[in-house]
Formats: structure tokens, C-alpha cells, sequence
């Protein structure tokens, strides 16, 4: 595949650093010209870019696009965003732009309806236009064909409005009639409906049936993202949620009733983009280089480009694919926010022309907003024709069904649109000649069973469910096609003939895709039944899509199986389906259920994974009994389970404990040293302690007896652990263990000791290996504090430097050390006052041309400010803090100042730091992302995904308003930070 050529990393920064030496702003271009515009686009190799359609029609600030039947081109685009000015009334548009001479640009604009009060996304169907706005899901119908609206239908209305860019979006429909859209973080929607009332809290997305008005809500809360913008369909009906930070997520597995919240985006993430971006198109077309065929273009509204990810299918689902940029805009106001693949196979690109895309980060109303323009780009491949569209509106009725084949994207779903919107005998009469061109369909063509799935789609959408149609789906030797049997049955109103014979066939697949679809079906049906069916599929073989997707189901279907589980009625078709559900859902029921399974024949595989049901949730006197096998059997599996389970068993089993810590293999060993630490086997001291100075063992051996140790004797393991931090001869990785072990049995000893290893010019290599080691435990940063305060001498600056990293590398500050370390380094303590003033010298210094980027990325890189240790540009740095890849382009200048001086004054969304000290020591630092009576869900300061944490297991829990340290940028002379913030404007993506 060829893609354009990358940048990487540093190299881009430094590149991009020193052009701004030259050009050191990022504010209002002076020219706002197409032309000027034109002229800052890196476009990739093979492809070239036109413009198609600005403000001279009337659509500035235009937000989404559709392509109608006739080949016109719809805008909605809002001025009312961020919000209306005191007595203004909202009027808002959704033009039809229209190319009538054939050259390529639009040149007639119709204005089909104004008065709409920030519009977030529409779709064209049954003769009008679908528009989210605010609360509602509004209907514009045109009855007359005038292409003017002439009604406004509020056809479901309770969507939540709590912040405008997350109100309800990005409306798509799919071939069965569904129309999907999602909203965001603050967003809460209590919609009634005819089927009742259909709640989602914060983040999810929509599935809207316009036939019977039934609207279903999934993944809520926060399972693909905070904030997603963009909802996209392969060609085979797959589903791709777009989140508004940089992820792309397949989104199928998620598609079941449930609110367990289980992140999606953790399992079936897609691909990223450099910067937070929006929107999902997947291109396929005649017109475009076969590398991009069956690619989700993303629109990179923050670091100004377009991108193509590749869609490379992997088990059941998609596999993670690097992202090829299209284009990038150097001009400040390029702001790709939508793309559409167009009649001639172009991509067409929303070009919201704005320097400002926020709205709670910068004033409402910051002078630099922009309500005058906005563009329509053509992205067309080089040298390669453009594809000729058919009339669809000439076409005939089977005509039409002939477009249902093709591979361009226009034409087959524009044709599949005009034959859905049918109504009336010309719909009976459409559906009956749809059936007999089905029959004419081969097997063994891609384009005829492409036919097949938007065939099945359109009879979908009329409610025409035959089991005839379902046969032929089922046949097909095309794994994607026979799936679609299990998605009509799981999201039918009504029941589907042989709907359990036909899923169980699918769970039984050769191929992974429709196993996947059948348990997703499953979560749908709604009864005991329905979950045992799915658990089938884990005889066939799971993969983490569909391990996810039953594991929802589970949860789905809670109320059904449950009682029946606590009744001691429910039975499932093999001990392996029980343990699953057990696993996945815990619960003290699993407890009884596990015993009862036990108690009768099972093979050993079986009985392994109900005993570790009971090592997690069981009572002592369970936790004795798995032990008791564990030790018989040598079970390192049960071992480890023990050793990470919140009980102790009954009575200590020393000598069995024993006879496990001189086993030969270091599987069952481990576990067994953990086991000995965890249940303070006091008999086992020595044995623990000879292993932890066994120089034939493994670092992590040691490692963990050493921990033990400190388990077993607490303060009285102080000397010997020590001896172990001290002693030069001694690995580093087995220091380290010593060192975390005498932190937890005694910070204050601890202390002492890596202060200890300081040599007399400065910390040294010894103190520099250890420290991160010791930082991070509970108290170590008081005890440290301490150990100063008693010697009466503060620390060297370099030491001093040497902690302070640590901290800043683990998210973390102390209000007793921070302050003696800033003092030894000469860094002031605290932010200054805030000062508007000083910021707006600042600025109008960068502007004119009175800042180095290039030194200003030498300061960012300063070991002192360790912003490398937090914040990530290009492949570099760390995940604590907001990626800077792109800062420049998605901030104003102001506001990177105020970012670098003041970092508490505004937060990033999705930043809002917790500490948490757990009841075993532990020190965790994270983002919260929810949190229920017994959970707290957080984002670890060192990793993307959410994990839970368990309230019974927080000791303490702290605010921190931001990670980066107040007063960090402090020591900085106004020169410097006039460089720090020339480069950071620098980066633009």
C-alpha cells in the first residue's frame, strides 16, 4: 500500500519549529481567500484537490453533508454554534447545492430550510430531511418536491442538551431502514416513545426505526469514547462508532441492551488518528487506488488533516491499522469536520473554515471566531477518471435493483434509498419484483451478494421478513452475508420464523463474523433461553470480539437467568457455559451455583474454572478447599487466583505452602511466594527469606519473596530488606523489589536507605535507578519529606531534580515535599496571580516575531519541566497529560499561554485527575471516568484504557485539579516562555 510520506516524531516538531521561527503565530490567516488556502494543502501523492462549493452559496460554517439521489450535495451548517448573542433568533440552514453546468462546481444554492437552532447532523430519506436539533429528532418533509421543507415533525423529543457539540449526531442510515446516530459525555436522553421510555446516560449511540418509531440505546455509558462524533457501515453492514478524541472503534459487539459498563473501545479499537478527529466514511470506488478501497475516512478537525484508516479484518472483528494521510492545511482555518464520497467516487470534504473549534475553552466570544466562511473540497485521485453516475431517477424499478450491485458507494445506496422510500402499492408492488430478482442472484458473485444484502435490507425496511430470503442469506457463501440473518432476527419487533434454529446454525459458523452476530442477536431476544443459545458459541471458539459481546449478553439478560440461578433451577447445556457466566458476572449467587456444579462430575478443565469462581468469591472455608486441589493438582492457575483474591482461606496450610515453594516449576512457585506473603504465613519466614537471597533464582522469584518478607514480618523485615536496597552486587530489578517491599513495611526505614545511596556530587546512577521504585508507594513521598526535615540539610538541586521527575512520571505531587524540592531547585512554589495582561504581551510578542521555536522546543525537552514525562508529540512522551501532537493547530495562541502559566485554570476534557490510596498501600492516579455505589472506573495517568477499582478497597481518595504541577513554568524568564509557547503554536499535526 502507498501512502504519503510521514514526518515522524521529533523530526516533524523541530521541522515545524523552525518555520514558525520565521512565522512564529498560529492567529487569523490575513488571508482568508480560496486561493490562500489552496495553496497551504499537502495533499498525498495520488491524489489532487478542487474546490467544489464556499461561502459565495451561503454556507459558512457548515457542519455535515449528504449526497441526494439527483447527485446534489446537501450542507447543514450552523452560525448559532457557540451560541447566539443576546436577542439574536437562531437561523440556521441546510442548503442543496447543485453543479448544473458539469465543470465541477456547485453554482446553485437552494436553501431547503432555515430557523434551525444548531443542527448537529442529518440524513435524506422518505421524502424529507432527518435533523437532530438539541432535544429533538425532527422530520422535514418536502411533500411538493419543491426542495423546500414544508413541515416540521418532532418526531421524538428528550434528548439531553447539556453541552452543544454532544448533543445527538452524525444521523446515518443503514439497509435495513435503522437509523443510527450518537451523542456525548453530558448529554442525558429520557425519550418517550410508543415502545416506552428509552434513557441514555452520557456517551452512547442510537438505533431509530423509523417504520414502528422504536428507539434503542447501546453502549451507555462511555463505551466507545466520551464524546462520539460519527457513526459509519461497511459495505456488509459492519458498525463504526468515531469517537471525538482520536479512536475509531467496530463497534458490532457492542450493539446488545445493556449498561454494564464494559468499554468497547478497549477490545475493538480500529485505528487512531494524530489528533482528535470526526465522521466516518468508508469509500469504495471504481475512481479511488485500490490501497484505499474499503477505507474509514476521518476528519481531523484538530490537527487540520483528513485521513484514510484502513478496515483489515482480523478473527470476528477488525485489526488496528495505522492511518495514511490525504491531506493536511497549513492555513489556521482548514477544519475538516465531515466526508462523503461522492456520485464521480471523490471524497468530498466539510471544510468548517474556523482558528476556533472550542467553545468552553475559548470565549463565546473570542474576536477570532469566524461566520463568513466555509468551503467544500474535492479530494479526487490523480490521474485516474472520475466515474460516470447513473440517472437514478430515470431508471426503471429493476434498474434500479441492478445499482444495488455496484461498487460505488453513491450509487448503490442512493438506489437503495429511492426503493426503500416506497410507499403504498408502489412499495407491494416494488417488494414482489424485489423477491423474483432475488431468485436470479448467483452465489459465487461479490457484486450479486452485495445485491443480496441491500435486497434483504430494502424488504427490512417494509417489515417484509420471509423465510425464503432468509435461506438464500443463510447459503451464501460469503461469512458477512450469512451474519445478516442474525442481525434481522436480533433487532426484529415482531418474531422471526425458526429465529433459534437459524442462530444456532450461525453460532456453530466456520467463520468468526457470523458467531459474532449470532450472540449479539442473542442479547437481543430477552429470555433464559436466548443466553444459553449464546453460550454455544464458546464451543465453536471465541475471539475478544466475541468474548466481549457474550460477556455483555450475560449482563443483558441478568434479570431472566438470574432468579432461576438463585432457585437452583437454571441448568446450562455443559459446565463450561456455567463457569462463564459465573466469571463474567460474579455475584454471591456464582458462589452456590459453583458448589453445586462441583459436587458432581466434571472433567478437569471444567472443575478448574468453577473452583476459580470460588478462589474469587468464595468463603474461607472455600478458598481451603481450591487450595487443597491447587496444591494436590500443582494448579498454578488456582494459586494465582488465590493469591489476587479479597479472602483468606481457613486455617494458614503451612506445610503444604511449603511443599509448593520447592516445587521445580517456577509457574506454581510464584504464586506460591505470593500466597505466603498474602496469608502472613509466619511459619514459612525462613523458607521465604532463603529464597529471596537464592542467586539461581529469577529476578521475579526473589522479587516476590522479598515482598513477601515484608508482608510476613512487617518492620521487622526493615534490616534485611536493607541489606538487599544496599548491596551493589545485587541485581538492580531485585533492589528495586527490596526497595517497594521496605516502603510498605516501613517508609521512614525506607527513606533512609535511597537517600542513602545520594553520592556526594549529586544523586548518582544508584539513586536514579531506585527512586521511581520508591515514589510512587503510599507514604513514601511524607516519609521522604520527613527524612529531610530531621537532617536539617534540603536536598542538592540535582537530587532534588532527580525526585521531582519521579513525581512528575507518576502524575503525582506532595504538599510536604514538593515544596522543599522547588526550593532546592530555585523553582518558585505555586502559579502567580493570574494577569490578562501579561498573557496578551506574550501573545503580541510571538506574533511579532519575537520567539524561537526552535529554542522553545530545546526548554520543552528541559529534564527540569519534564514535559516529555506527561504529554506525547509524535511518537514521543508520555500518556499522563493531553497529547500536543496538533496543539497548535486546535488552540489559539492565548490560550496555550494561559495552558502553560496557569494549567488548573482549564481543565481538558477527560482530565480531571483523582489519587487514590488503596487498602493494601497501593498509590493509583487516574482520570474518572464513572462511578456506580460499589465502582470507580478510572483511566490510568499510565495507560488509555478504563479500569475498575473497587470502593471497598479505597483507603483515601484526593482531587487533583491537574497533574501538571502549579508553578511549574514558573522559574521561566518571559523570553523563554515566549520560546516554550512559540513552539508548542508550532505543532500543527
Amino acid at each position: 500500500m502507498k501512502s504519503a510520506p510521514v514526518i515522524s516524531g521529533i523530526a516533524w516538531g523541530l521541522v515545524a519549529a523552525t518555520a514558525f521561527a520565521i512565522s512564529p503565530d498560529n492567529p487569523p490567516a490575513a488571508d482568508n481567500s480560496v486561493e490562500a488556502e489552496r495553496k497551504g494543502f499537502q495533499v498525498h501523492e495520488e491524489f489532487e484537490i478542487d474546490l467544489y462549493a464556499d461561502e459565495t452559496l451561503g454556507i459558512a460554517n457548515p457542519i455535515a453533508i449528504q449526497w441526494d439521489a439527483r447527485g446534489r450535495l446537501w450542507v447543514l451548517c450552523t452560525l448559532a454554534y457557540a451560541q447566539l448573542r443576546p436577542g439574536e433568533l437562531p437561523d440556521d440552514k441546510l442548503f442543496i447545492l447543485e453543479d448544473t453546468d458539469g465543470d465541477g462546481r456547485a453554482d446553485r444554492s437552494t436553501v431547503f430550510a432555515n430557523g434551525l437552532d444548531m443542527p448537529t447532523g442529518f440524513a435524506l430519506g422518505h421524502g424529507g430531511a432527518w435533523v437532530a436539533e438539541g432535544p429533538d429528532l425532527v422530520f422535514l418533509p418536502d411533500s411538493d418536491g419543491d426542495d423546500r421543507a414544508d413541515g416540521r415533525h418532532v418526531v421524538l423529543t428528550g434528548f439531553g442538551t447539556g453541552d452543544t457539540h454532544q448533543n445527538i449526531s452524525n444521523l446515518i442510515f443503514d439497509a435495513g431502514g435503522y437509523l443510527y446516530f450518537s451523542q456525548g459525555l453530558h448529554t442525558y436522553s429520557q425519550v418517550e416513545t410508543p415502545w416506552g421510555v428509552s434513557r441514555g446516560d452520557t456517551a452512547g449511540f442510537w438505533r431509530f426505526d423509523p417504520r414502528l418509531t422504536r428507539l434503542d440505546p447501546f453502549c451507555f455509558p462511555n463505551m466507545t469514547g466520551q464524546n462520539p462524533w460519527g457513526v459509519g457501515l461497511d459495505r456488509w453492514g459492519a458498525l463504526f462508532v468515531k469517537s471525538n478524541g482520536p479512536h475509531l472503534c467496530f463497534a458490532t459487539p457492542g450493539l446488545i441492551r445493556t449498561t454494564h459498563p464494559r468499554e468497547l473501545m478497549q477490545f475493538a479499537q480500529v485505528g487512531q488518528t494524530p489528533g482528535k478527529s470526526m465522521g466516518v466514511e468508508i469509500v469504495e470506488s471504481a475512481h479511488l487506488p485500490d490501497w484505499i478501497q474499503n477505507s474509514a475516512i476521518i476528519s481531523g478537525y484538530f490537527a487540520r488533516e483528513v485521513s484514510a484508516i484502513p478496515l483489515v479484518e482480523e478473527d470476528s472483528g477488525f485489526a488496528v491499522a495505522a492511518p495514511v494521510r490525504l491531506i493536511y492545511g497549513e492555513h489556521a482555518s482548514f477544519r475538516p469536520v465531515d466526508t462523503r464520497q461522492g456520485p464521480d467516487g471523490a471524497i468530498y470534504v466539510a471544510d468548517w473554515f474556523n482558528p476556533i473549534i472550542n467553545h468552553y475553552q475559548v470565549s463565546l466570544r473570542h474576536p477570532d471566531r469566524d461566520y463568513s466562511h466555509g468551503r467544500i473540497w474535492r479530494l479526487s485521485a490523480r490521474g485516474r477518471a472520475p466515474v460516470g453516475p447513473p440517472d437514478l431517477e430515470k431508471l426503471s424499478t429493476e434498474e434500479l435493483f441492478g445499482q444495488l450491485k455496484s461498487r460505488e458507494v453513491w450509487a448503490r445506496t442512493r438506489a437503495r434509498r429511492m426503493l426503500e422510500d416506497l410507499d403504498g402499492e408502489a412499495a407491494d408492488t416494488t417488494v414482489s419484483k424485489l423477491l423474483d430478482w432475488i431468485e436470479t442472484l448467483g452465489a459465487e458473485s461479490s457484486g450479486d451478494q452485495l445485491g443480496l444484502v441491500e435486497a434483504a435490507g430494502i424488504l427490512e425496511s417494509q417489515g417484509v421478513i420471509l423465510p425464503e430470503v432468509l435461506d438464500r442469506l443463510a447459503a451464501s457463501p460469503e461469512p458477512r452475508v450469512r451474519a445478516l440473518v442474525a442481525r434481522v432476527i436480533g433487532r426484529s419487533a415482531e418474531p422471526v420464523p425458526d429465529a433459534r434454529a437459524r442462530l444456532a446454525k450461525l453460532l456453530s459458523d466456520r467463520h468468526p463474523r457470523p458467531r459474532l452476530e449470532a450472540v449479539v442477536a442473542c442479547g437481543s431476544l430477552g429470555d433464559v433461553d436466548s443466553l444459553k443459545l449464546a453460550l454455544t458459541a464458546l464451543d465453536a471458539g471465541t475471539d475478544k470480539f466475541i468474548d466481549y459481546a457474550l460477556g455483555q449478553t450475560v449482563f443483558a439478560l441478568e434479570d431472566k437467568w438470574l432468579p432461576e440461578l438463585r432457585s437452583g433451577a437454571l441448568v446450562f447445556g455443559k459446565p463450561a457455559h456455567l463457569a462463564f457466566v459465573l466469571e463474567t458476572h460474579g455475584g454471591p449467587e456464582a458462589v452456590g451455583a459453583a458448589r453445586r456444579v462441583l459436587a458432581g462430575e466434571l472433567d478437569a478443565a471444567d472443575r478448574g474454572r468453577l473452583l476459580g469462581v470460588l478462589a474469587r468469591l468464595g468463603t474461607p472455608e472455600d478458598l481451603r478447599a481450591v487450595f487443597d486441589h491447587a496444591h494436590r493438582e500443582g494448579d498454578a492457575g488456582l494459586l494465582t487466583a488465590l493469591a489476587e483474591a479479597p479472602a483468606n482461606p481457613k486455617g494458614i496450610p503451612d506445610e503444604s505452602l511449603r511443599e509448593l515453594l520447592g516445587e521445580a516449576d517456577a509457574g506454581v512457585r510464584l504464586p506460591a511466594i505470593r500466597l505466603a506473603g498474602k496469608w502472613k504465613a509466619a511459619g514459612l519466614d525462613a523458607d521465604v527469606e532463603a529464597l529471596s537471597m537464592d542467586e539461581s533464582a529469577s529476578a521475579e522469584l526473589r522479587g516476590a519473596a522479598l515482598r513477601s518478607l515484608a508482608q510476613i514480618r512487617g518492620k521487622a523485615a526493615a534490616s534485611t530488606l536493607r541489606g538487599v536496597v544496599l548491596d551493589a552486587k545485587t541485581p538492580m530489578a531485585i533492589r528495586r523489589a527490596a526497595l517497594e517491599a521496605l516502603a510498605r513495611a516501613d517508609a521512614a526505614e525506607a527513606a533512609g536507605t535511597i537517600l542513602g545511596t545520594v553520592e556526594p556530587g549529586g544523586p548518582g546512577a544508584e539513586f536514579t535507578a531506585l527512586i521511581p521504585n520508591f515514589i510512587g508507594e503510599s507514604g513514601a513521598a511524607g516519609a521522604l519529606a520527613e527524612a529531610f526535615e530531621k537532617s536539617g540539610a534540603p536536598p542538592d538541586s540535582a537530587t532534588a531534580q532527580e525526585i521531582l521527575n519521579a513525581l512528575n512520571r507518576i502524575g503525582r505531587t506532595d504538599a510536604k515535599l514538593t515544596p522543599i524540592l522547588n526550593q532546592a531547585i530555585g523553582r518558585r512554589t505555586g502559579a502567580p496571580e493570574y494577569d490578562a495582561e501579561r498573557v496578551a504581551a506574550i501573545v503580541s510578542a510571538v506574533r511579532a516575531g519575537e520567539a524561537d521555536a526552535a529554542k522553545g522546543a530545546e526548554i520543552f525537552r528541559r529534564t527540569q519541566l519534564a514535559c516529555m514525562a506527561c504529554h506525547r508529540i509524535g511518537d514521543e512522551g508520555g500518556v499522563i497529560g493531553p497529547s500536543l501532537n496538533g496543539v497548535g493547530a486546535g488552540l489559539p495562541l492565548d490560550q496555550i499561554v494561559e495552558s502553560i502559566l496557569w494549567p488548573d485554570r482549564q481543565i481538558k476534557e477527560g482530565f480531571q485527575a483523582m489519587a487514590f490510596t488503596t487498602t493494601a498501600g497501593a498509590s493509583i492516579t487516574g482520570y474518572i471516568e464513572r462511578e456506580s455505589d460499589e465502582i470507580v472506573w478510572y483511566r490510568n495517568t499510565a495507560a488509555p484504557w478504563i479500569l475498575p477499582l473497587a470502593k471497598k478497597d479505597i483507603a483515601k481518595r484526593e482531587t487533583i485539579p491537574t497533574l501538571m504541577p502549579p508553578g511549574l513554568t514558573a522559574s521561566l524568564s518571559e523570553a523563554e516562555l515566549r520560546d516554550l509557547a512559540a513552539y508548542l503554536a508550532s505543532l500543527k499535526g
